[in-house]
């Protein structure tokens, strides 16, 4: 399920965040700490007032989190973001939570289309995405990335 982040999520992020691959795959700071985790929240909430992204944690049965997505929603179309934790992964987590916030960016936001930039490196989140209806379009670029250049493509889910 998809939920708000929140306070009880702090020691969970700051968990998730440690792992490698997050570390490298994604902005977020390196060592992450329970401040970086509180100022993700903050953000989070902040965004939501102005309207201009949608962050939620990806929970699991019990409410434990499982990892983060969130949606920067522009006017033609929003930019899908997501990480998982490293104790969640190789369980269709991400394609199950980019399929229900991608439904929700075309039904209840009425994007026509939601895109995803995704390293041409990271396998598993380019299956992920492929799984929940995503394909690759354009050519790829290049992106700056934590002090080195990425090779990128972008993905798209057109409804």
């Amino acid at each position: 399920m998809l939920r708000p982040p929140g306070p009880q999520d702090v020691a969970a992020l700051v968990r998730a965040c440690g792992d490698v691959d997050i570390a490298n795959f994604t902005r977020v700071p390196v060592p992450y700490a329970d401040g970086d985790a509180l100022d993700f929240l903050r953000g989070a909430a902040d965004s939501w007032a102005a309207g201009t992204s949608v962050v939620f944690v990806i929970a699991g049965s019990a409410d434990e989190l499982l990892g983060t997505c969130g949606l920067l929603l522009g006017a033609t179309h929003g930019e899908l973001g997501y990480l998982v934790a490293p104790w969640a992964r190789r369980r269709g987590v991400a394609t199950e939570a980019m399929s229900i916030l991608t439904a929700w960016a075309h039904k209840e936001r009425g994007l026509p289309r939601v895109v995803a930039k995704i390293e041409d490196v990271n396998l598993a989140s380019i299956a992920a995405a492929r799984a929940a209806g995503y394909r690759q379009f354009g050519d790829g670029f290049e992106l700056e990335l934590k002090g080195t250049s990425r090779q990128m493509h972008y993905y798209e889910h057109c409804g």
